[in-house]
């Protein structure tokens, strides 16, 4: 017998060629109850995204990914000042500790950190990047939160209907008793 697992989804907008100070919060994380994941693409004109996540409970995490040929993910700190593991990049140590977190092996605390999505070095910007990142702790979740990342740019202002800065282009639709933002151009597709 398998349970249900309730699904949240969120949009953020990453500023282009943002800093860690503008990184999105992607959720908590608790030990066997959710599990967070965050898909997006890094384009030429939004080369970097941030991402911080709370580690409310648990004695461990896991990160897995999903990504193109070129795209870097760095595990930082909240601050995203001290690196604390790295996919790629000429430390061993901290490519030795993105191995231990992918397995669940790195000793990490109770505590909020941040995510920082790249290019790889030497990877040419000319060509879109897509990624898919996905946080637990444990060996289950009954809580998916799901967080779809679009870069600050007009043509996904348009696409999301929040160009000019109002969402006068979206509305509220309920389903099953729940609330969903639509784009209203989807009714016309």
């Amino acid at each position: 017998m398998t349970s249900a697992v309730a699904l949240y989804t969120q949009s953020v907008t990453c500023v282009c060629n943002g800093t860690a100070a503008d990184a999105s919060h992607i959720g908590y994380l608790d030990e066997n109850k959710t599990k967070l994941q965050v898909k997006g693409t890094i384009t030429q004109q939004a080369s970097t995204d941030y991402f911080t996540f709370s580690f409310r409970k648990g004695d461990s995490l896991k990160l897995s990914a999903t990504i193109n040929t070129g795209v870097r993910i760095q595990f930082y700190d909240a601050s995203g000042s001290r690196l604390l593991a790295d996919s790629s990049g000429m430390n061993v140590d901290m490519r030795e500790n993105f191995f231990k977190l992918q397995n669940g092996l790195l000793d990490l605390k109770n505590k909020t950190y941040m995510l920082k999505v790249s290019y790889d070095s030497g990877v040419s910007k000319s060509k879109d990047l897509t990624y898919s990142i996905s946080v637990t702790s444990g060996m289950t979740y009954g809580t998916l939160y799901k967080t779809i990342a679009y870069a600050d740019t007009i043509m996904n202002e348009v696409y999301n209907g929040t160009y000019g800065g109002s969402t006068a282009l979206t509305m509220a639709s309920f389903i099953d008793g729940s609330e969903e933002t639509t784009n209203i151009f989807d009714f016309f597709a």
